[in-house]
């Protein structure tokens, strides 16, 4: 609990079950537990049961579920600490450029490299003409790559 620092024990820590069986408290102190992890959790469990519902059991589903978590993971960190570091951001850019390799994406290394490079300077355009404009900065890179991930995973067209 981040309010008493209890350990919460494994029946206790069911995602949105044991959120829903204490009324969004801590079974060890009435502090509520916000109701944002069960948000995170149900979403979390949509965003890997769809692209199996979709595609079925196979590399690609596993691949944009796996995607999908990444990008829940990157939206909260940047959400609470406006940050992305390179370790949600990287990895599913280069998975999307393997699976394009190896065959397992709908589309070719070639529009998988060209999609990449055009989610990553769509806001680095973004990035510099705001910078010109105002003499801030209105976006970390982080945010480059994490917008070229997709791209590779979908080619520059989709």
């Amino acid at each position: 609990c981040p309010h008493c620092q209890h350990t919460v024990r494994w029946f206790a820590n069911l995602a949105v079950l044991s959120w829903l069986v204490l009324r969004g408290r801590c079974r060890h102190c009435p502090a509520p537990i916000s109701r944002r992890c069960p948000a995170i959790e149900l979403l979390t469990a949509l965003v890997f049961a769809l692209p199996v519902a979709l595609w079925g059991l196979q590399i690609w589903s596993v691949a944009c579920a796996l995607f999908g978590a990444v990008l829940i993971t990157a939206s909260m960190l940047d959400l609470d600490r406006m940050w992305l570091p390179d370790s949600p951001t990287h990895p599913p850019l280069w998975a999307g450029l393997l699976l394009a390799w190896g065959g397992y994406s709908p589309f070719s290394l070639h529009d998988a490299v060209l999609g990449a490079a055009v989610g990553y300077l769509s806001l680095w355009s973004l990035f510099w003409m705001f910078k010109l404009l105002t003499v801030k900065e209105g976006m970390g890179r982080g945010d480059f790559v994490l917008r070229a991930a997709p791209r590779a995973r979908r080619g520059p067209t989709q």
